[in-house]
């Protein structure tokens, strides 16, 4: 907030008609504070040909003239955003691996000196590229993650994109057991540490065991929490 003093005015006198008066003959400009809201000022909910949620495992370039900025698609099933926060006028390009790439062009985010003001949201389909195999890719969520204390429990999940009809159950292992150990659900559980760890965890495809999706778990030195 922008405040001026004019200290010839007892303080005692000043009222609400004092304060518009002092405030409109202030002569140092105002000057806006912005809040940083923290939301992706475009989106984009993708779908494939079946109706089935596509945003695991796509990446989204947005483009406006020198600016861009990319995510990938590791926190929601059905939406992928960036351009966090900012207005502008997008060329969005959407890939995700053994379907054709999305060009989207002149995509509108409105705002004004703060930014955005709220995410614009588009929908696209993706469509299988030819002889796209069976079993495509598999994602687990969450995609990176930290425990702090042994013994904690973290539950992984994994989405497998593959034909309808086939398993799209997992086998979950993971890189260093001194890290965490993990069951066949996926519930990785967080090992004594005297310094900091770094495992990764990975999903393999019941349907294709060639086809494999990973996350980074890391564990901080925890000792004064071991049992």
């Amino acid at each position: 907030m922008h405040t001026c003093h004019h200290p010839w005015v007892p303080l005692a006198v000043v009222g609400l008609v004092g304060c518009a008066f002092l405030l409109a003959s202030c002569k140092e400009p105002f000057t806006e504070v912005c809040a940083v809201p923290g939301f992706p000022g475009v989106a984009v909910q993708l779908e494939d040909a079946l109706g089935r949620p596509a945003a695991y495992g796509a990446k989204l370039i947005v483009r406006d003239g020198a600016y861009v900025d990319s995510s990938f698609g590791y926190s929601d099933p059905r939406s992928i955003g960036a351009a966090d926060n900012r207005a502008g006028t997008y060329t969005l390009e959407i890939t995700r691996p053994w379907y054709s790439r999305v060009v989207l062009p002149d995509v509108q985010v409105p705002g004004g000196t703060c930014g955005a003001y709220q995410t614009v949201t588009v929908s696209s389909t993706l469509h299988l590229v030819a002889g796209a195999p069976a079993v495509r890719i598999v994602v687990v969520v969450p995609h990176g993650a930290g425990l702090g204390l042994a013994g904690l429990e973290l539950p992984y999940s994994a989405y497998v994109d593959a034909n309808p009809g086939l398993d799209t159950t997992v086998t979950w292992s993971i890189s260093d057991t001194t890290v965490a150990r993990i069951s066949p659900s996926g519930r990785a559980v967080s090992q004594c540490r005297t310094h900091w760890g770094e495992a990764t965890v990975v999903a393999t495809s019941t349907a294709d065991t060639t086809v494999k999706g990973e996350a980074q778990l890391t564990v901080w030195a925890n000792a004064s929490s071991c049992p």
